[in-house]
């Protein structure tokens, strides 16, 4: 089961990869690499910055908080 620092870490890394996109916008790198590093990661940032904390989070909520014997 993950605990909280590996669901805050999995949450924030795909947060990076998107700040590395907008930086590599910002600063006029190749238009074709951009294009193409969009296509690659944006979908699976997406998902692993937004909905994969949710389920993982709420199974975190649900479980009971009594030792097992």
């Amino acid at each position: 089961m993950m605990n909280y620092k590996e669901l805050i870490t999995f949450s924030i890394i795909p947060w990076i990869n998107v700040l590395m996109l907008y930086v590599l916008n910002f600063f006029k790198i190749e238009y074709t690499l951009i294009g193409v590093y969009h296509e690659l990661t944006m979908l699976p940032s997406l998902l692993l910055g937004c909905i994969f904390p949710l389920p993982v989070s709420y199974t975190h909520l649900t479980l009971p908080t009594t030792p097992y014997v």
